[in-house]
């Protein structure tokens, strides 16, 4: 579970710095959220009591297409360009 939160963690503070960087969208605390509970959702669509590695994954690549969707075009296409390892 540690695991899982230093993701969330890590990518969270990497997409903030970046929205940051190229004049986006804010990133707030309720993008973690949402991806807390996309992750759990994916973990219990599949009857697991447990959040796996793979769940937050889900999770982020959910929470990040919404995001992504909601920048300008220019800014849009820098941060796809800079997170597309969490895209595909």
């Amino acid at each position: 579970m540690l695991e899982n939160r230093g993701m969330i963690q890590n990518f969270y503070v990497k997409l903030r710095e970046e929205s940051k960087n190229t004049g986006g969208m804010n990133v707030a605390v309720r993008h973690i959220e949402s991806i807390i509970r996309l992750s759990v959702v994916h973990a219990k669509i599949y009857l697991r009591s447990e959040v796996r590695k793979e769940d937050v994954e889900v999770g982020i690549r959910c929470m990040l297409e919404s995001f992504i969707r909601t920048q300008k075009h220019s800014v849009a296409k820098q941060i796809r360009k800079k997170f597309n390892s969490y895209i595909s």
